[in-house]
């Protein structure tokens, strides 16, 4: 398991109408969602961005083979391929 952040109402509300909600990994025009290796990484994150409404998910994917690092250097790396969203990290 790895860590992304969301938008935690639109998360919520899309969590609660279908328990199977991916995380969109990489296409031709996206380099994929923002993942983290733990969940007090992707908090930091939070914390240091100032992102208030965010909250940290749990998804289903492999660091090591669903992940790449950032091409712009970001703090975090981008997912390869569309991952179920499993719980929000209290």
């Amino acid at each position: 398991m790895i860590y992304t952040i969301g938008h935690t109402e639109s998360y919520r509300k899309a969590l609660s109408e279908n328990p199977s909600v991916n995380k969109k990994g990489q296409t031709e025009t996206y380099p994929g969602g923002c993942v983290w290796r733990t969940p007090e990484e992707a908090k930091a994150f939070l914390q240091f961005a100032g992102l208030d409404n965010y909250s940290v998910y749990e998804i289903d994917a492999d660091w090591a083979t669903d992940t790449r690092e950032n091409e712009d250097g970001g703090a975090w790396r981008d997912l390869l391929n569309d991952s179920k969203i499993i719980r929000e990290i209290e």
